[in-house]
């Protein structure tokens, strides 16, 4: 588990805030491109329609907040709708019957595929081809305001699902949009029935893969992946894919491509589905770094105790000991279940139980959350899996594969268990899969890997009862609190001498690991930084995390970055805003300003709760701290 990220020496001069850098994900391109655009495509300008639109809904919702991606051109953020149903094309058709939380779900469906079907800012977000609609696909309780319900959405063609097109909408107890973030398509496509066979898609793929796999797999594991994935189960589902969604700035729009989505070993390869040709891929598997340099032998200390807690009912906790191979299940040496507990533990076991309990009750006491899920029927166990192989890392595992048993369970290699900030960050993970499903690559993996970290550390603070630090992995071996992972407070970090560790022309190396602290110095997959990795097969997502963490670090603790200064909100309230940043505005597709600016409507919603969380003069810091860190989305219309 080795973290990156890229800068030049000493501390550099105060970049120029806003898109001045060029950021690619793992694309493979052949007649779809993403590339540098020299500015805003002539199909992304504003609309006409789309400014009248905006300006119509504003005469009943004079609060009414738009903002509109630079390459679709259609909104990415709708805040200061009225909390009423106005907006929706039919209040009757909302209506929410039986007075029970199934028909009060049901009724937000209904309002929010309402509200882009058919209500009065609908027109903003049409598509060119008329099949295409936004379709509710899952709804969870606000955790903050009784009574209101997220609505996630997805936008689909004849029920085929367009690949990170996906958005979130609050909808009021009223059943009224009142706001929403998402990244949606225009999809220009007319069919999508493939011409191109499954398996052949499957074919396709596995020879890609082993083909990108022999040039750059570093470490026995993607090494041996190279074989396997020939081998290794596979499946494949139909998928429009639109190069203007990826979050790589300055991709160009369109034009979209029906294709087979095929899934082996963790990969996601999109297979054109007229063509064969591979459009893109990425490796979907969630880690606590890439691999690097990690010499040392030890334990660090545990975290958080074993056992019950004052009556509450904690997750049921297994723990197996894979006896440093890689075949799973290897023995399983805690069970809650059965009350096995053996009177000697291996260390790395006990360090998984105890760590894990830790991050369960931060969970339950902080967030108020019924462990992973957030669902006491459908709780998860606490699965983990130690002394992996030799591995230096952390896996949370989305899907049984060469790193991982089955989905919904955590893997570790040496040692790695006993770092409670590790163990936090991998069961974040999960989390985050339950509540916004972030791409693993480019930046919303960047996101994804940043709120692990920051849910990591506030996770350590609790636990000690408020003695912790704002770095990652320091009780790792051949880590230490001065000589970390991963710094939140200084993602450049700094060797011996003071030199900075972030040069993104460098190769990735044990002085050379730092990452981003600013939005200017996004790391492309090309970078000698990155390529150098085996994050290299997601975008860079470990180095790119850093900007988003240097974001958390001065919403709790201030400081000046860049001479921009921020006053701290303390831990206990960033906690409060990134947890509803996650639960109520991130999506699939949220990319870092995205984040950010979910980030301060989080804020925003929690100061004018009842009982409000934070003030507006403190949200006002959230909006500096974005600043400080380039995290600046385009004006609002």
């Amino acid at each position: 588990m080795r973290h990156s990220a890229c800068q030049y020496g000493r501390r550099p001069r105060a970049p120029q805030t806003g898109f001045t850098a060029t950021g690619a994900i793992a694309v493979i391109t052949v007649a779809v491109a993403v590339a540098v655009a020299g500015g805003v495509p002539a199909s992304a300008q504003t609309s006409a329609e789309t400014k009248a639109t905006i300006d119509a809904a504003r005469r009943n919702n004079p609060r009414l907040s738009v903002r509109l991606d630079p390459v679709t051109g259609l909104p990415t953020s709708v805040r200061g709708l009225a909390p009423n149903a106005s907006l929706g094309s039919s209040a009757e058709r909302s209506a929410p019957g039986p007075d029970s939380d199934a028909a009060r779900d049901a009724a937000a469906r209904r309002a929010a595929e309402d509200f882009f079907a058919g209500g009065e800012l609908s027109a903003a977000f049409a598509a060119r081809n008329p099949q295409a609609k936004v379709e509710a696909v899952k709804v969870r309780s606000d955790p903050d305001f009784q009574g209101q319900r997220i609505v996630n959405v997805e936008q689909r063609v004849n029920g085929v699902p367009v690949f990170g097109s996906t958005g979130k909408v609050i909808v009021s107890p009223s059943l009224g949009v009142t706001q929403l973030s998402a990244s949606l398509s225009k999809v220009d496509i007319a069919n999508t029935t493939p011409q191109l066979s499954s398996d052949a898609a499957i074919g396709a793929a596995r020879d890609f893969l082993t083909e990108q796999l022999d040039k750059r797999a570093r470490g026995a594991l993607l090494k041996g992946l190279g074989a396997s994935v020939g081998t290794s189960e596979a499946r494949a589902s139909t998928i429009v894919f639109d190069p203007a969604l990826l979050r790589a700035r300055g991709a160009k729009a369109g034009p979209a491509r029906l294709a087979w989505m095929v899934s082996v070993e963790n990969f996601r390869v999109f297979v054109d589905a007229e063509t064969g040709k591979v459009l893109f891929y990425y490796f979907d598997q969630p880690s606590g770094g890439p691999m690097g340099p990690g010499p040392g032998a030890g334990h660090g200390p545990g975290g958080g105790g074993a056992g019950p807690d004052g009556g509450r009912m904690r997750g049921l906790r297994e723990v197996f000991d894979l006896g440093a191979t890689t075949k799973f299940p290897g023995k399983k040496i805690i069970d809650d279940r059965t009350n096995l507990m053996p009177a000697e533990i291996p260390v790395d076991a006990d360090h998984a139980y105890r760590n894990t309990g830790s991050v369960d009750d931060f969970l339950d006491k902080v967030l108020g959350r019924k462990g992973i899920t957030d669902d006491a029927d459908k709780r998860l166990p606490l699965e983990s899996y130690v002394r992996f192989g030799d591995v230096e890392n952390a896996y949370w595992c989305k899907d049984p594969g060469s790193f991982c048993p089955k989905a919904s369970v955590m893997v570790y290699g040496p040692n790695f268990a006993s770092a409670l900030d590790v163990v936090g960050h991998e069961m974040t993970h999960g989390v985050i899969t339950q509540e916004a499903d972030l791409i693993y690559a480019d930046e919303p993996g960047a996101v994804n890997e940043s709120l692990a970290d920051i849910f990591g550390t506030l996770i350590e603070y609790s636990a000690n009862n408020g003695n912790g630090n704002w770095v990652i992995g320091e009780s790792l071996p051949g880590f230490s609190v001065t000589a970390p992972l991963r710094s939140l407070a200084n993602p450049h970090m700094q060797d011996a001498d003071g030199a900075s560790m972030f040069n993104v022309n460098k190769a990735y190396a044990a002085d050379n690991r730092g990452q981003p602290d600013h939005y200017s110095q996004y790391v492309k997959r090309e970078s000698a930084l990155c390529e150098t990795t085996n994050d290299y097969f997601s975008g860079c997502v470990h180095f790119n995390s850093g900007i988003l963490n240097k974001f958390a670090f001065l919403v709790s603790e201030g400081g000046k970055h860049y001479d921009i200064v921020v006053a701290g909100l303390g831990r206990e309230k960033l906690a409060r805003i990134a947890y509803r940043a996650l639960t109520t505005q991130l999506h699939p597709n949220s990319g870092l300003v995205q984040a950010a600016d979910g980030f301060l409507a989080a804020c925003s919603d929690l100061s004018v709760a009842d009982n409000p969380a934070v003030s507006v003069d403190e949200c006002k810091q959230v909006d500096l701290a974005r600043t400080a860190t380039g995290l600046v989305p385009p004006p609002a219309m």
